[in-house]
């Protein structure tokens, strides 16, 4: 009697479980988000919606691509803009591999009254390399505002044979900038209103300068990934909006 109860037990908990699973299902079934595989943890990538409309671009290094990363040395020609004070932010980019760098995406970060030229190195190199302590709080995880516009000029000169030039000063916080294949430019400053905007780092890793001994506290570059949505807007009021925005983005320093 026993071994015949051990055998129909299970049989008994396989036919109702036969049963019921072909009734309908009253379970909610959540949609599987599609996760990238080509990315990995050290990709470089751009990932932003515009209007509707993604845009996403990935850097492979050593094969010929049509979107290309820099830092920021060349955006004095490259990318023209009057609106910031280059001395005291730090900000890189990706463009089009055209005469014209468009499209285009760039962010900066802002630091109000910070003078970048006082956590650089005396030791000349290729780049500059700036105190790691320094480059490890300003871009710390975390959530951030967007710049505004301080109606604040401030006249410099890149070096000191050059003439002078005047840039607007921007408040303490996040710049993103877009330019259209159009060349038009779009960038969160050129208005207040930020209503339900978001800006977060979320991985910040610099990497200690140790090509030449003693100089371990310094970094020469920094890995980072963000999110954000925002709104930007063109000189006339347009706005674009942009959402899903994401970017993993290697920062090599230069002040100007």
């Amino acid at each position: 009697m026993k071994v015949l109860f051990a055998i129909l037990l299970p049989c008994v908990a396989f036919l109702f479980f036969f049963s019921t699973s072909c009734k309908k299902s009253n379970y909610v079934i959540f949609p599987v988000t599609k996760i990238d595989s080509s990315l990995t943890d050290t990709t470089e990538f751009l990932d932003i919606t515009l209007n509707g409309k993604r845009v996403f671009q990935k850097i492979t290094y050593g094969t010929d691509t049509n979107w290309t990363w820099w830092g920021s040395s060349s955006w004095t020609s490259v990318l023209p803009d009057t609106i910031y004070y280059p001395l005291s932010n730090l900000k890189g980019g990706f463009g089009a591999n055209n005469s014209a760098f468009a499209p285009s995406f760039y962010f900066l970060k802002n630091g109000y009254g910070i003078n970048m030229q006082s956590y650089v190195s005396s030791y000349k190199w290729w780049d500059p390399i700036m105190l790691k302590s320094f480059i490890d709080t300003f871009f710390s995880p975390g959530t951030y505002n967007y710049a505004i516009n301080s109606g604040v000029d401030t006249t410099f000169q890149f070096t000191p044979d050059a003439n002078s030039v005047t840039r607007r000063l921007l408040s303490t916080g996040i710049q993103l900038t877009w330019t259209d294949s159009a060349g038009t430019k779009w960038q969160t400053s050129n208005s207040g209103d930020q209503t339900a905007s978001n800006f977060s780092i979320t991985t910040n890793t610099s990497t200690p300068f140790t090509f030449i001994s003693g100089y371990s506290n310094y970094a020469q570059s920094t890995l980072i990934t963000a999110s954000f949505e925002c709104k930007l807007y063109d000189h006339s009021g347009h706005v674009l909006v942009l959402t899903n925005g994401r970017f993993r983005k290697l920062l090599k320093f230069d002040l100007f």
